[in-house]
């Protein structure tokens, strides 16, 4: 252990190294890390942007996972809960700007990225070196990613805080707790889970599409139009069918399966087009 290990306490110290590209990011993978050429390259200054902090949005899951469980003895909890509901109506409609607004400056940067480099021919030198073509496409995806993780990280960490009451006030409507008791409580918590998997997951959909874009108009207006345009497509596609009515087995596909499914799809299939793509040239 160093001497700075053995000064600080183990919180300071963790907060001191969240820009330690080397020491955070070797849990991800090399293309990935912010200490990848490519992606140091990206993201220039913004290469120590602070590392997420994962573990506080999982913590207020469980716990009020927890609480939707104490309902079942005490369905006297649910009435407790909803006189807050009106902060989070008021509060979410900005954290969903905020979420918006970076999902778009993801995808405007990754589609930008790759555009930029096919024009003027990039690509032909990056791939003389030992760099394969799908790694050095991931890495323009995930330095679109780490440009804005702050903001995402913020996002995160509010859903978890304000979505509760809302996903509560949603269910109980679908399936109203005391007829069915078990499936209430199971989509609250499923729900809740899904839609903080979805803050991590759509992120990197956005990035993908964008490097797909890029890598098939190679001229930065298009790529950036294509790629707002897929995402606003999906965003409806998505949504729309919650709207139609549906038995619980139909509405736990409709809200919880696609939205997890597809993003990890669409990323790995907009990768693999656009490394086919620019490998052709």
């Amino acid at each position: 252990m160093s001497s700075l290990e053995r000064a600080l306490p183990e919180r300071i110290y963790a907060q001191v190294m969240a820009t330690d590209p080397q020491r955070m990011d070797r849990t991800l993978p090399e293309w990935a890390r912010r200490s990848y050429p490519i992606v140091r390259q990206e993201l220039g200054v913004f290469h120590r942007v602070m590392t997420p902090d994962l573990w506080m949005p999982v913590r207020l899951y469980i716990a009020q996972s927890l609480i939707i469980l104490m309902s079942f003895p005490l369905p006297g909890l649910f009435n407790l809960l909803l006189p807050i509901v009106t902060v989070p109506i008021v509060l979410i409609p900005v954290v969903l700007y905020f979420y918006l607004e970076a999902l778009a400056r993801i995808g405007v940067h990754a589609a930008t990225s790759v555009a930029e480099a096919r024009r003027k021919q990039r690509f032909t030198l990056l791939r003389a070196t030992p760099m394969p073509l799908n790694h050095i496409l991931a890495a323009k995806a995930s330095a679109a990613l780490w440009r804005y993780i702050e903001t995402l990280d913020l996002v995160l960490l509010s859903a978890a805080l304000l979505s509760l009451p809302v996903l509560i006030l949603q269910y109980a409507g679908y399936f109203s707790p005391s007829d069915f008791p078990i499936i209430s409580r199971l989509f609250m918590i499923v729900g809740f889970a899904a839609c903080l998997i979805r803050l991590l997951i759509e992120p990197i959909m956005i990035a993908g599409l964008g490097v797909l874009m890029g890598a098939l108009t190679g001229a930065r207006i298009p790529a950036i139009l294509a790629t707002l345009a897929l995402g606003f497509a999906y965003a409806v596609l998505i949504n729309l069918p919650r709207l139609m009515p549906l038995n619980p087995a139909e509405r736990f596909v409709i809200e919880i399966v696609l939205p997890l499914a597809l993003p990890p799809l669409i990323t790995l299939g907009a990768l693999r087009l656009a490394t086919y793509v620019l490998g052709r040239d």
